[in-house]
């Protein structure tokens, strides 16, 4: 080869072999860089690969605990829990950790992976977008939980203060009524409409002290019986008295009742959005 580069160039050996030797150097020094940055980059794809997956397997840790979570949860929301409302609510460890990561940098590293396979590539492609179009999601159901539960309680507690003050008041115009009346002669059918509602009183009366400040106990087994009581009765002057406090009563408890079935309604579907996430996100991730 040197003989031939010498005859071509017309020059001699001392001048070709010191050009072929550099010209060898600088060719294999620039394909072993080549080479050494391309497995680099390589290394990094599956380095990066492997960080994105492995986020998503503690993502669908913590969805499984959010599901199971919410779902105790969403069942407390009705109107026989008297007790106060507690949502364990952990965040998903890793869900902005995701938006940190440079979407171009991960979405290039599977890119080159799913090139390779030629027979579900688009599958593999729809299940990626598949994955941020969850994780997307997510975060926006997660900025909604606490803002939720703030604003249910908040609103509860406005109608339950406001059905206690009405019940309150009722109840001194009754005692007030009743102070007032006694010992004077009624007619037979308001003594008769008086002592039927005593009587709901004294009932409610004989329940466990536990179950009598139950707002749904009360409102069943006293206001609701003296609203019909009312009802069979309006015929009577004396009925008018208690109307605005016992109609105030009923208002405000059927506003407790809407208010908790349409929260109950939207932690549900919190929870069915934990859960088809958690499935998608595991199905998505053995795709890729």
């Amino acid at each position: 080869m040197i003989d031939w580069i010498n005859e071509l160039f017309g020059i001699k050996n001392e001048v070709s072999v010191p050009i072929v030797i550099s010209l060898i150097v600088f060719i294999t020094g620039g394909i072993v860089s080549y080479s050494f940055q391309k497995i680099r980059e390589f290394n990094e794809r599956i380095k990066l690969r492997k960080t994105f997956v492995l986020l998503l397997n503690r993502t669908q840790t913590d969805l499984k605990s959010k599901e199971n979570n919410t779902q105790k949860f969403y069942n407390t929301i009705k109107v026989d829990h008297n007790e106060s409302w507690s949502l364990t609510h952990g965040p998903i460890s890793y869900l902005d950790t995701f938006f940190e990561l440079d979407f171009s940098d991960i979405y290039a590293s599977f890119r080159k992976k799913f090139f390779w396979s030629i027979c579900n590539r688009k599958k593999k492609e729809k299940a990626f977008h598949k994955i941020w179009s969850i994780l997307r999601n997510l975060k926006f159901v997660e900025s909604q939980i606490e803002p939720n539960m703030t604003s249910m309680i908040s609103k509860f507690s406005e109608y339950h203060n406001k059905y206690n003050d009405a019940l309150t008041s009722y109840r001194k115009l009754f005692d007030d009524l009743m102070r007032d009346t006694n010992g004077t002669k009624m007619p037979k059918k308001e003594a008769t409409f008086l002592m039927a509602q005593d009587a709901i009183w004294h009932k409610w009366e004989q329940l466990d002290e536990n179950e009598m400040v139950k707002y749904h106990i009360t409102y069943n087994q006293l206001v609701k019986p003296i609203l019909e009581l009312l009802r069979n009765n309006s015929d009577l002057q004396i009925t008018k008295i208690f109307d605005v406090q016992l109609l105030d009563c009923a208002h405000q408890y059927i506003q407790m009742e809407t208010l908790l079935k349409s929260y109950h309604t939207q932690f549900y579907s919190h929870y069915l959005t934990y859960r088809a996430s958690r499935r998608s996100l595991k199905k998505a991730s053995e795709i890729i």
